[in-house]
């Protein structure tokens, strides 16, 4: 796993600090991590099959969606409309 917080490009010294940070994981490497919650959602990832109680919420939210049309939109509209909430917002910055 490897964490990143936001910095300032121009000037690392300046830190956001909104508190948030992004994690990358490598699900090919699922196997190493030493935390079974990781573990299985990043098997889930890579084999999508289910091995515990949040990777099957996860498989039955994904079958409601592929089943449900009017489900598919609502999913597309709202990142969408995140996405350019978020664009919005930066311009104002």
């Amino acid at each position: 796993m490897y964490t990143f917080s936001e910095t300032c490009e121009e000037d690392g010294t300046i830190r956001l600090n909104d508190g948030t940070h992004k994690y990358f994981f490598n699900a090919m490497a699922a196997g190493l991590s030493e935390d079974v919650e990781i573990r299985a959602i990043l098997d889930y990832i890579m084999k999508q099959e289910a091995s515990d109680s949040f990777t099957e919420k996860i498989q039955q939210f994904v079958n409601r969606v592929k089943s449900d049309e009017k489900a598919k939109g609502g999913i597309h509209d709202r990142v969408i409309g995140d996405t350019r909430f978020q664009a919005r917002r930066q311009k104002r910055r």
